[in-house]
């Protein structure tokens, strides 16, 4: 039985009646919208935290040499999280597919990017950010597909539906430090994995990962499955391939072996600007730090650097932690936040 998936959100990024004109060349356009544009407003700050990262920093922390190694592996999972409008999550999914378009061909290309999608996983607070970066992300991965197989894509086709639901499942709006949505329920996430021809979507709460959770669910208990690719195969027939046909979702649990990300990145909310005025408010970045170290193998992030010299807001006892840790390295230090977010006030911390 094919279960049908309720609410897939479709996302107009183009006209599927526009006719392709004659000789029309598809390319990599400039991913970024406006590399230069940092914040939405002086109040979004404020109140919460928000403090967008530019393109080049993005870059910047990718190009290390770890980081490079795992984005040339499609299944090496990468978590942001606090996503803002996705500048890590598209940058990520990127360069995970420019690896993808020099190593496939036309009868695994599609395979490969669904691979790279179920690894990149995100979770943002505001709603309003999370469809922005949903949306990025899908355009990021349409200009790829249709580069690489110089032909428009339809919003009809199982490829475009998978993607899509693939991204609506590891990209979630939620709170990371309470894991709680918007709705009080726990943050979801799905882990993916390959089974046979076929893909089982293993669905655990993000608590779970921090070891929070005394029950344990069974994660296989299926309950339907969802075809991919069917349309795409019929065009690229070639049987040395794998085919990814089907996906069953998985019952609701946590995570029994040990799941860490490969990666976790990004730049997350330094200090609570509900609580206090900017100067006051207490600091929340180092919560986001203990998290990460729990979940992900590498973790790489954007923090003020009061706490290197044991100053700041943040707890005494856990800067002279991270200080004595021989796994912390400053790989770039700006004593200026005005040099990197330009038009921002950062204080406290």
């Amino acid at each position: 039985m094919v279960a049908k998936i309720e609410n897939l959100e479709e996302i107009p990024l183009f006209n599927n009646s526009e006719d392709i004109k004659k000789g029309t060349k598809f390319d990599i356009k400039h991913i970024v919208d406006d590399e230069n544009r940092l914040i939405k407003n002086k109040g979004r700050v404020q109140q919460h935290g928000e403090v967008f990262t530019p393109n080049w920093m993005v870059k910047k922390m990718l190009s290390e040499s770890e980081i490079q190694l795992k984005l040339q592996d499609t299944q090496a999972t990468f978590l942001e999280p606090s996503v803002g409008e996705g500048a890590f999550l598209k940058e990520i999914l990127h360069q995970k597919l420019g690896h993808v378009d020099d190593t496939s061909n036309k009868s695994n290309w599609t395979e490969n990017a669904l691979w790279v999608l179920t690894s990149i996983y995100g979770i943002e607070l505001l709603t309003d950010n999370l469809v922005k970066a949903k949306q990025q992300m899908m355009k990021v991965l349409i200009e790829h597909y249709q580069t690489f197989y110089q032909k428009k894509i339809s919003s009809n086709t199982d490829f475009y539906k998978s993607a899509s639901f693939i991204i609506d499942n590891n990209i979630v709006q939620g709170n990371t430090l309470t894991y709680l949505n918007d709705s009080d329920n726990l943050i979801m996430f799905s882990k993916w994995k390959r089974v046979g021809n076929e893909v089982s979507q293993l669905q655990f709460t993000y608590k779970s990962l921090l070891g929070d959770e005394e029950n344990q669910l069974d994660l296989f208990e299926s309950s339907g499955q969802l075809d991919l690719l069917d349309d795409l195969m019929e065009e690229t027939p070639d049987k040395k391939f794998i085919k990814i046909s089907k996906v069953y979702k998985g019952g609701v649990g946590v995570m029994k072996d040990k799941f860490k990300f490969d990666v976790v990145i990004g730049n997350p909310p330094y200090q609570d600007d509900s609580v206090g005025d900017s100067t006051q408010a207490p600091p929340i970045y180092h919560l986001f730090m203990d998290q990460a170290y729990k979940i992900g193998n590498i973790v790489e992030f954007i923090t003020p650097g009061r706490f290197l010299f044991n100053a700041g807001a943040t707890p005494k006892k856990w800067n002279k932690s991270m200080l004595s840790d021989n796994h912390l390295k400053v790989l770039y230090y700006e004593q200026n936040s005005a040099s990197v977010f330009t038009n921002t006030d950062i204080k406290g911390g």
